[in-house]
Order: structure tokens, then C-alpha cells, then sequence
């Protein structure tokens, strides 16, 4: 059973990735509606796609690197051995974002033709201009990461997923005014929403490292040794979370260069699918990751094994229960989801149509996904030779098979070749992954969990139907302009939430009864604050 505080975090992280989410679906749905998808958005989508790629990358690379080493100093400093945390390695990694950051910056033409080798000369010349803004993102980013990963490690996680709405904010106010402010405010708004949102991070963080740094020298002075510079773990860490970075960018650079052989347009409508497809599978998976590599990290800190392998079971067990409703409800009313966020203005019903088939084929695998994320989590807590040899071969597989599958698939199917390539490659890799990790921890599914995926999937499948069910009850009279594409939407997504969440608790699964035990405590709370405190009476009887 998960902690109190640990599913406390969970519920707050997700509201502000929720509203995060809800910030990105309005600057997609503005994007689509004055620009549709062209040679402007083929430019912009394929720089913010590097450019966030890179960041994601080092937003989650700190995080999985940083946060064990920092949890380490905690753990040591509080037991009386004083460490100041990987300050020199924090130094080193500012330094080389600002000279890469300069370097793309200089070389960004040659860099647009590398990642997108169909684009024509004019998006090119486009794309090499908002390059060379958007390129230092990647240093503030490396700099905010650094600042959030030590307040998670100090299981502060509000404050830093808030600030870094700023990015999303300053975007959204940005598009808004996109029709008289041009591509390129685009790209400098994202670049001042990052500023702010590490000008945020920096005062409590500073404040942290002086009274950390303050009880080191004390502990010290007391046992006459010097702090340490460095939290142990983190070399051991980096070669694991290079291995995924080399991933992360490999795919994304794969996606875009077939995505630009194929035509104008291409590359904006893999974008707007691929946003729409993780819109909200993303945030729920990423809060429950986030939390759970802190605690993956207090207990490798504690050197218990054990915990350790408990803890990644119920974490895939936890991230399955979560997507599957959602991807459910995001296929069966991918349409909707299209027509409501994408489908105004300046957005074609072709582009429209394209995006929509991809939602459908891209959806199955959230599932095989969010079992990939909590397994790579894993591997870099753990961070041994073995770890390591298995993220490798993983990884091997995962490209070396998207490039053969896009090879064969991509001419004839086009987009949808590039979606069931990159699902086929990702459902081998993680397979892979999956079956060596399992025989590292000496066994991860147990019966009851392999019981328990079983009706996961089960409950899914009715609530699928369920929800297709209502669509053909109600859909035909609500369904048509925006507000009755989102109500339709709303009640089918809850007649296949009900549907999923009634056969899981038919089940006996152990996460609808945290849920259930939750809601039970909040109903019982405000039963009891809605009753009014009883007056004291005299307890003696008055006399006849």
C-alpha cells in the first residue's frame, strides 16, 4: 500500500501537471486555429520538438540523476556525515548547456537540414532562425532542473511544478496575440517563460543549500572532517542516464526526419497528435514517476533490497491502472478530441482527418508505455553494471528497429507507417526490457499482480465498449459544435471510467480500494465538519 504522503503528493503533483496540460491543450488549439499546418508550423513544431526534446531530456535526466545523490547528502548530513551534494558536477553541466546552447546557435542551418532532410529551402531558413533563439532554452532548463531536483529531493514538489507552468503561460499570452506578433514571438516568449520560472526556483533553493551547507560545517566542526563534495552514486547514475537521453533524442530524431520526407504539413500534424495523445496519460504517469524515484531512491539509500523491488511492481501495477481508462476514452473519442482542441480556423478537415487516424493508431501503446517508464526509472535507481548492460540492449533494439520498421513502412503508409513502426519498436524494446529487469530483481509479477493486469486489461476492453455504447445512444443529438463535442466526450469518458473502475473493484484490486478508502476519509471529514459541536449539558437529572 502506498504511503499517506506519498499519495498526498501524487494527487497535488497531478493538479498541477493538470493545469499545465490544460495550458498546452489552449496553446495547440490557438496554433491550429490561426496557422492550421504548414511550412510556419513545420518550422516551429521541429525546433520546439528539439528544443523541448533536449529539455524533457534534461528535465528528467536531472531529476534521475540529481535526486538519489541529493537524498544521500540529506540522508548523510542528518546522520551526522556531512556532505554538500554533487556541486562540482552541478557546475560542470550549467557550464556545458551554455557552450552547447552557443554551438547550435551557430550551426543551426546545417543542424535544420540534419534533422529534417525533406524540408524545403524556405521552412529551413525559418526553422535555422527560431533555432537560434530557442537553443538557450537548453541552459536555463539544465539551471531550473538542478533547482527543481533538490525540491523534490526534499519531497517538496509543489513549487517547482507550478513555476514551471511560467513556460506555458507566457506561450499561451504569446499566441494570443500570434496575428500581429509574428513565428518567432513564439519562440522568445518560451524563452523568457524559462527565466522566470528559474528566477522562481532560485531563492528557496539557495536558501536550502546555506542551511544545508550550515549543519555540514557544524556536524564538521564537531567530528573534524571536512564535508564531502559529492553525493555517492551519481557517476555510477550518469552512463545509465546518458543510455536514455541517446533514446529519447534517437526517436525523436527518427520521427521527424521521415515525418519531413513525407510533405508539408507532416511534421505539424505528428505534433498536434502526439500532443493530443499525452495530454493527459502523460501527466498522470510523469506525477506518479516523479514521487515514486524519490522514494525508489530513500530506500536504495537505505540499501533495502527489498522494498526496492516491491516498490517498482506496484509503481507498473499503479501507472497501468491509471492510463488505461484514459487511453480508452482518448480512442474511442479520438474525433471529438480533435474537433474540440484542433479542428477551427485554419485547420483543415483533411489535416483534421490525418490527425484524428493517428490518435487512433497512437493510443494502444500508453500502455506499453507507462510500463517502459517505470521500468527505466528503475534501472537508473538501481544504476549497476547490470542495469546498465540491460538499459542498453533495450535501447539497441528500440532504435535499431524503429529504423528497419520506418524503412519498410513509412513509403507506402505514410504518417500512420511512422505511428505503427514507432509502436512496434517500443512494444519490442520495452518486452526486452521488461524480462531482463524482471530476472535482475529475482521476479517482479507475483500472481496476484499477474491476476491483477489480466483484469486491467479486461475492465479496459468492457469500458471500450461502454463508452462506444454511449456514443451511439447520445452522440447523434449532442455531438456537432464545440460545447456539444465536449459534453459528449464528458459523459462517455465517465460511463467507461464507471465501467472500469466497477470491474477493477469487482476484482478486489488493491488501487480502487486506496481510491475508495480516500474518498471514504474525505466524505467522513466533511460529514463531520457539517455537524455542529453538541452543547454541554448537565449530566445529572433534574430532580421529579
Amino acid at each position: 500500500m502506498l504511503a499517506e504522503g506519498f499519495r498526498k503528493n501524487f494527487w497535488f503533483l497531478s493538479l498541477a501537471k493538470g493545469v499545465g496540460a490544460l495550458l498546452g491543450a489552449f496553446v495547440f488549439m490557438f496554433l491550429a486555429s490561426w496557422l492550421g499546418a504548414g511550412v510556419a508550423t513545420d518550422a516551429f513544431f521541429l525546433v520546439r520538438r528539439f528544443a523541448t526534446g533536449l529539455t524533457s531530456s534534461i528535465v528528467r535526466a536531472s531529476n534521475l540523476l540529481l535526486v538519489p545523490s541529493l537524498v544521500a547528502a540529506l540522508v548523510a548530513t542528518e546522520a551526522g556525515r556531512p556532505t554538500l551534494g554533487p556541486v562540482r558536477t552541478m557546475v560542470v553541466v550549467s557550464l556545458a548547456g551554455w557552450l552547447s546552447a552557443t554551438a547550435m546557435a551557430t550551426w543551426s542551418e546545417p543542424l535544420v537540414r540534419l534533422l529534417a532532410p525533406g524540408f524545403p529551402d524556405e521552412t529551413v531558413g525559418l526553422a535555422a532562425h527560431l533555432l537560434r533563439i530557442m537553443a538557450f532554452l537548453v541552459p536555463l532548463t539544465i539551471m531550473a532542473s538542478i533547482a527543481a531536483s533538490h525540491m523534490n529531493a526534499a519531497r517538496r514538489f509543489a513549487l517547482a511544478e507550478y513555476a514551471g507552468q511560467l513556460p506555458r503561460i507566457a506561450l499561451l499570452t504569446t499566441v494570443l496575440l500570434l496575428p500581429v506578433a509574428g513565428v518567432d514571438a513564439l519562440a522568445w516568449a518560451m524563452l523568457t517563460g524559462s527565466a522566470a520560472y528559474l528566477a522562481v526556483l532560485l531563492p528557496p533553493v539557495l536558501s536550502m543549500l546555506r542551511e544545508r551547507a550550515r549543519r555540514g560545517a557544524a556536524l564538521a566542526a564537531e567530528g573534524d572532517s571536512p564535508p564531502a563534495d559529492t553525493g555517492p552514486g551519481i557517476g555510477r547514475r550518469l552512463s545509465v542516464v546518458g543510455l536514455t537521453q541517446v533514446e529519447v533524442q534517437g526517436v525523436a530524431w527518427i520521427d521527424a526526419a521521415f515525418a519531413s520526407l513525407i510533405g508539408i504539413g507532416a511534421v505539424s500534424m505528428l505534433e498536434y497528435a502526439q500532443r493530443l495523445v499525452g495530454l493527459l496519460p502523460s501527466l498522470l504517469s510523469t506525477s506518479l514517476i516523479s514521487i515514486a524515484y524519490t522514494e525508489m531512491s530513500y530506500a536504495a539509500a537505505h540499501a533495502d533490497r527489498d522494498l526496492f523491488r516491491r516498490s517498482t511492481t506496484r509503481i507498473m501495477r499503479a501507472n497501468l491502472f491509471l492510463i488505461l481508462p484514459v487511453a480508452v476514452a482518448a480512442t474511442v473519442g479520438a474525433d471529438l478530441l480533435v474537433e474540440i482542441f484542433l479542428h477551427h480556423g485554419r485547420f483543415s478537415a483533411e489535416a483534421a482527418a490525418q490527425t484524428t487516424r493517428i490518435v487512433h493508431l497512437t493510443m494502444p501503446y500508453l500502455t506499453i508505455n507507462s510500463i517502459n517508464a517505470a521500468a527505466i526509472a528503475a534501472l537508473v535507481a538501481d544504476a549497476s553494471a547490470e542495469a546498465r548492460r540491460i538499459l542498453l540492449t533495450a535501447i539497441v533494439v528500440m532504435l535499431g528497429a524503429r529504423l528497419v520498421i520506418f524503412l519498410s513502412v513509412v513509403g507506402p503508409f505514410g504518417l500512420a507507417g511512422i505511428v505503427l513502426g514507432s509502436g512496434a519498436a517500443l512494444a519490442l524494446g520495452s518486452f526486452v526490457m521488461f524480462t531482463q529487469l524482471s530476472r535482475h530483481c529475482g521476479g517482479l509479477l507475483d500472481r496476484s499482480d499477474r491476476r491483477a493486469l489480466v483484469v486491467m486489461l479486461l475492465a479496459a476492453g468492457l469500458a471500450a465498449l461502454a463508452m462506444q455504447g454511449a456514443r451511439m445512444l447520445v452522440g447523434q443529438s449532442w455531438e456537432g459544435p464545440w460545447a456539444g463535442d465536449l459534453a459528449s466526450l464528458a459523459l462517455c469518458g465517465a460511463a467507461a471510467g464507471v465501467v472500469y473502475l466497477g470491474v477493477c473493484g469487482l476484482a478486489g484490486l488493491s488501487e480502487v480500494d486506496l481510491i475508495a478508502a480516500r474518498l471514504r476519509r474525505r466524505v467522513k471529514r466533511q460529514a463531520s465538519a457539517s455537524i455542529p459541536p453538541r452543547a454541554e449539558t448537565d449530566t445529572v437529572p433534574p430532580p421529579r
